[in-house]
């Protein structure tokens, strides 16, 4: 079961409804509804828009998370005719967690991690460019470490060149030129194995700021699994990084979701994709920020309430 077919399973079932009475609310077939739970299909984004909002929830949610997790899910019940009369502490906290999460931040113009100062050592089509440092965790102790030297020549197993933002566009408009990846430089990284491998450099596309995303090509896109990470290469949005949901069958589409909160899931034809990479790991110069506990601003908020209250009682 994908998490999209359980949480339609669950929510259905939390509200009390029958597949038919479901099925009557979202305008589609009891038997499509059944196949949705099931996995054995799964619903295009119309439906899925659809589905989120008789659940008063969003499209991310509903494909993203496991909902019978969370503690707030009795409170996502059909309520056309009623407003809630009060918002949740939790449902406080962690909307104020999503609006100071610094790794999902609203997209910000950011330089290659390639690129110098100097004019002269920045990246063009077919040349080199500096290798950066690596911020590990070794024996709870931070240390920087080098990719292994590079070198210059088509990579060989468990080897990858990188395609930087600079590249991005030569890359697509070569794709079928093998010459121009056989110039660029080869790469190798502990932990990181397989054969036809590539790394990408995706800027503003990627959660954790200066990264690079590896990847291992993904021949057969009819394989793929719903809610893996994927790097695609597109004619209409360039080089991206995207979880993929797999509605090729039903529309000859792929469902695209991204981690960053504010990028919205869109649909892709098949045709408009060149390649398909399998994520396998990523790198990046710079170590992410500690996320905000929820539990902890929870008691800060509840803490907050109380002190009113107080000062409320005191004026009376």
């Amino acid at each position: 079961m994908s998490i999209v077919s359980q949480n339609i399973k669950y929510l259905r079932r939390t509200n009390g409804l029958t597949q038919e009475q479901f099925a009557s609310r979202i305008g589609i077939k009891r038997s499509l509804v059944g196949a949705y739970e099931e996995a054995r299909a799964n619903p295009p984004l119309d439906k899925l828009k659809i589905i989120a909002n008789t659940f008063k929830i969003t499209v991310d949610a509903l494909i993203k998370h496991d909902i019978r997790k969370l503690r707030e899910t009795p409170d996502m019940a059909f309520e056309f005719e009623k407003e809630k009369s009060a918002v949740p502490i939790r449902d406080v906290a962690a909307d104020f967690l999503n609006k100071i999460q610094p790794t999902l931040e609203a997209p910000r113009p950011r330089p290659s991690i390639f690129e110098d100062s100097r004019p002269e050592s920045r990246v063009e089509s077919t040349g080199t460019f500096n290798r950066p440092e690596i911020a590990v965790v070794n024996n709870n102790r931070y240390q920087q470490t080098e990719v292994t030297s590079p070198k210059v020549g088509m990579a060989k197993p468990n080897e990858f060149v990188i395609i930087s933002l600079h590249q991005q566009v030569p890359y697509i408009n070569n794709i079928d030129n093998k010459s121009f990846v056989e110039r660029l430089e080869t790469y190798r990284l502990p932990q990181i194995s397989g054969n036809f491998l590539r790394g990408f450099e995706l800027g503003n596309d990627f959660p954790i700021r200066s990264s690079v995303v590896i990847g291992q090509r993904f021949s057969n896109i009819n394989n793929v699994v719903d809610g893996t990470a994927y790097i695609l290469v597109t004619k209409s949005s360039g080089i991206i990084y995207r979880r993929v949901y797999n509605q090729l069958k039903i529309k000859n589409k792929l469902l695209l979701s991204s981690d960053i909160h504010n990028i919205l899931s869109q649909e892709i034809l098949e045709n408009d994709i060149l390649e398909l990479w399998e994520v396998v790991g990523y790198y990046s110069t710079i170590l992410p920020k500690p996320n905000p506990s929820l539990e902890k601003i929870e008691r800060y908020i509840n803490d907050a309430a109380k002190e009113v209250e107080k000062l409320k009682n005191s004026v009376n």
